[in-house]
């Protein structure tokens, strides 16, 4: 959940916006990594990498396997709100798992987790181990994807 709080009266703050991703099993690494998210006061911009588990759709009934259960659609990248004093909105997603990625369990599903985000002039840069990312920032339209390959197991890693 992302708060906007007027403190004017720091004895009483009033929560003027909000914006609650809507997974239960949604995380972030700007949890425990304060590097993780951007944020921009000059260009309203807040960027929070974002993974979650996805939700699982009920079965049909008829013709459905019991025990078997769907797959689910995972999501690792990035969440690109536009934040004013007293607007916080989504303005897209990007997205860094692959679709070869997208149904495995494990350590291979944070592979793809977005590390960093920055921007150089109209451009936003999100870099995880596996992809790097080029959008535009007027409407996050891709404008380049690079993907990493690891030749072994310790060829590069993004660190602080």
């Amino acid at each position: 959940k992302i708060s906007l709080f007027d403190v004017a009266d720091v004895s009483k703050p009033k929560e003027v916006a909000k914006y609650t991703v809507n997974d239960p099993s949604s995380n972030s690494l700007a949890l425990t990594d304060p590097k993780a998210f951007l944020f921009s006061k000059d260009k309203d911009l807040l960027v929070i990498p974002i993974n979650t588990y996805g939700s699982i759709e009920p079965m049909p009934l008829e013709g459905s396997v019991k025990g078997i259960v769907p797959p689910r659609k995972y999501f690792n990248g990035a969440y690109v709100f536009t934040i004013k004093k007293d607007s916080v909105e989504l303005k897209g997603t990007i997205q860094h798992t692959t679709a070869q990625q997208d149904n495995l369990y494990g350590g291979q599903y944070y592979d793809p987790q977005v590390k960093r985000s920055l921007y150089i002039n109209d451009t936003l840069y999100t870099v995880s181990d596996t992809i790097l990312k080029a959008n535009k920032l007027s409407d996050l339209a891709e404008v380049k994807t690079l993907e990493l390959v690891k030749n072994g197991t310790d060829d590069f890693k993004v660190v602080n």
